[in-house]
């Protein structure tokens, strides 16, 4: 006769091997876990994502982390920042997209399918993710999105959203240069020159040397009739900018103005 185990043993069995299947999956988790901070690490050397060398660096670790857990939302909206970076915005979508199925109030992955969604001058369905991205209460870094859809709603036309976009991302970081910049661009194409000029000499405040928005300041108050003001800063981004397109527009200016 066969013996048979007591109920008892078999669910003593049972449990075992429940447990260390359990500990095999926590095993995998952290091995996924180390792959993508490895990964990140890498992103984090000088240069950040934008180096392509960071990149390169990161991207194995980040797939392979993915391979052992390919249903982490993290990973995947990682992968799609580098894929975006690299200008691959088809993977971009993609592994970004993947992110949202997985987790459908992932608010960094919605602001970073705008961005692709942005670049493929698709602006507004970039404006759209941006919203629901600001909509998440939870979304650590609303300056962010809220930036992102000033840049959306702007290159819609629709200035004044830009504007109430720009403000509430000044709010949160004020030192945006191109949140200033972008502020200072949208009161301009609504004819608000007053308020354009503010945002462009605060802009010029952030950052002395830089010619767009001293260009700008130029052909505000230009417009404003103030030319001696228009010409001191038209001269200034001649300085910049010898050889490039402001440089030479500010140079017809400055032949206008005298």
């Amino acid at each position: 006769m066969r013996s048979r185990l007591p109920a008892a043993a078999c669910a003593a069995l049972g449990l075992v091997a429940l447990t260390a299947c359990a500990a095999a999956v926590g095993s995998r988790k952290q091995d996924a876990e180390a792959h993508y901070r490895m990964g990140v690490a890498a992103l984090q050397q000088p240069g950040g994502i934008q180096s392509e060398v960071n990149r390169r660096a990161a991207y194995p670790e980040v797939t392979l982390a993915i391979k052992i857990d390919p249903d982490n939302a993290q990973y995947r909206q990682i992968l799609g920042a580098i894929y975006f970076y690299n200008q691959d915005y088809a993977a971009a979508k993609r592994e970004i997209t993947r992110a949202l199925e997985i987790d459908p109030e992932f608010a960094e992955a919605r602001n970073n399918l705008g961005l692709v969604y942005l670049a493929q001058d698709k602006a507004p369905e970039a404006a759209a993710e941006f919203r629901r991205a600001l909509a998440n209460l939870a979304y650590p870094t609303p300056e962010i999105a809220a930036f992102n859809l000033g840049k959306a709603e702007y290159s819609l036309g629709n200035y004044e959203e830009a504007i109430e976009a720009y403000k509430r991302s000044l709010a949160i970081l004020p030192g945006n240069f191109d949140g200033q910049l972008g502020l200072g661009l949208s009161y301009a194409r609504l004819g608000r020159l007053q308020e354009a000029g503010k945002a462009y000499a605060e802009a010029i405040r952030m950052r002395p040397d830089a010619a767009r928005p001293r260009y700008e300041l130029g052909m505000t108050l230009f417009k404003l009739g103030r030319k001696d003001d228009a010409a001191t800063q038209f001269r200034r981004v001649v300085e910049l900018d010898p050889a490039g397109e402001l440089g030479e527009q500010s140079r017809v200016y400055l032949r206008l103005l005298k």
